[in-house]
Order: structure tokens, then sequence, then C-alpha cells
């Protein structure tokens, strides 16, 4: 609904207050006094009479609240409107703003940037050969990464590589992942280190970060267990040999006479052998 104008809200006013004012205007005569019987101000029956208007000591009628005698609104009444009106106007406005301040937020931030202009060979021949260089130095290092991968794959199973990489993805945009990415790409085969480190961390883990103390620990257990150390059984010493004391009468092995030497064979007879 369309908001009133001042004017129309105090014109409606004063025609209201004008018809129900009129009413009022008119006042019926005042019954006539009862006479006077010698008693003063009572009547026949002893109590007393009311005064009329226009007698002394009469109260004047007092006017409708909000309202002047002669029918117009008071002052009061319009600075109060036109403060109330004020007001709302105020609260109007600074919803106004609360409301475009939050459609200004929720609006990306920035806008995504435009793609920078290919420069040309003949204004820009270094920036021109870089741009042509990227895309093929982008694809050689995915080329030797993927290598790098199956290498560290062959040699540590697909399992221990899939493991060292999930651990690694949990501290990424952390200060120990930009540690761990430094620590990896310094030399050599970065999946080979990433799976050193990860053999470390567990073993940190497992271990709490001292190795001699969780292997003391460990032999503690197994002792309390009811579990006694073997003791090395020194092993039989074989008795030696009995050899005979003279092998003067000791017939021999073979036969006393060797072969015959016939001189040097020829070339064509150790070939067709």
């Amino acid at each position: 609904m369309a908001e009133q104008s001042l004017d129309e809200i105090m014109s409606s006013r004063n025609s209201s207050s004008e018809t129900t004012a009129a009413p009022a205007v008119v006042e019926q005569a005042p019954a006539a006094a009862p006479a006077a019987t010698g008693t003063g101000d009572r009547d026949d029956k002893g109590r007393f009479a009311p005064k009329a208007p226009g007698q002394p000591g009469a109260e004047p009628s007092a006017a409708p609240a909000g309202q002047q005698s002669n029918g117009q609104v008071p002052i009061q009444a319009l600075d109060a409107e036109r403060n109330r009106r004020k007001e709302t106007e105020e609260r109007h406005e600074r919803e106004l703003r609360e409301l475009r301040a939050q459609l200004t937020r929720m609006q990306p931030a920035q806008e995504a940037a435009p793609q920078p202009k290919k420069p040309e060979i003949w204004e820009d021949p270094n920036g021109f050969i870089q741009s042509e260089l990227t895309p093929v130095q982008q694809q050689i290092a995915e080329m030797r990464e993927e290598l790098w991968e199956n290498k560290a794959v062959s040699r540590h199973t697909p399992e221990v590589v899939s493991a060292a990489k999930e651990a690694a993805e949990k501290l990424f945009g952390t200060p120990q992942g930009a540690e761990l990415h430094r620590r990896i790409t310094a030399s050599g085969n970065p999946f080979d280190n990433l799976v050193a480190w990860h053999k470390e961390q567990t073993i940190s883990s497992e271990t709490g970060g001292d190795l001699e103390a969780y292997k003391k620990r460990v032999i503690e257990e197994y002792l309390a267990a009811g579990n006694q150390p073997q003791q090395l059984q020194p092993s039989p010493t074989p008795a030696p040999a009995a050899l005979p004391t003279s092998f003067a009468g000791a017939p021999s092995a073979g036969p006393r006479g060797g072969p015959e030497y016939g001189g040097p064979r020829p070339l064509s007879e150790i070939m067709k052998r």
C-alpha cells in the first residue's frame, strides 16, 4: 500500500475529529431547576441538586485529549508525527544500506584475471620463444615425473608408494608440507625420497623417536612373557682320522707307468675335437 503524505493524514484526522466532535457541540438544554423549598441547594427529597453550567462553581467541560477547543490539531501532535515519520525513513534507509552491503559481500571479490596476450615474434622475440617453450617444458616435466614414479613403484611396490603419497597429501598447505617438498626435490628421485621419509615417519611413530629404547622395551616384553633366550650349544669336534705310521708297505693306487709322450698334436686334430 502506498504511503500517504503528511497533509493527507492531517486532513483525514481533522475531518474525523470534526465529525466526532460535532455531536458534542449540540448540548441539550439543562433541565429546569427544581423550585426552591427553602432548603438552599437541596431538592424536595433532601438531596443536593446539580448545579447548572451557568451557575458559579460549575466546572467547565474539558476538551477531548489531543484536540484544541477550536478543533485544530495541536502543535505537539504534529511534531510527534513528523518525528515518527523521520525515524521510519531513517530506518528504511539503514536497512537498505545493510542489504546492499550483504549483496556486495556475496559477490566474488575479484573477477578472473584476463589471459595475457601471446607476444608476437616481431614485437618480443624472447617472450615469444618462452611462450612456445613453456608447454613443451611442462610436458617434459610431466613425463619425467611419471618415469620417476614408475621406477619407485618397481623398486618399492605400488602399495608403499601409494601410502607415502597419502601421508604427504595430509601435509598439503602446511609449513611441514613445504619443507617436505624442498627435501624430496633437492636431489635424486623425489618418489624414492618420499618413500624414505614415510619409512622414517612410520618408525618414529612406532618407536617414539628412540630406536634403542624401543629395542630394550621389546626385549623386556619378550622376557616378561616367560620366554627365555636360547643358549647356543657348542658343536662337537670330530675325532681326527687315524693315519698309518709308514707308507712303505702300502700299495700304490694307480699304475706305475704313465702315458708315453708322442709330441705336440696338430691344430687340425685339436679343432676336430
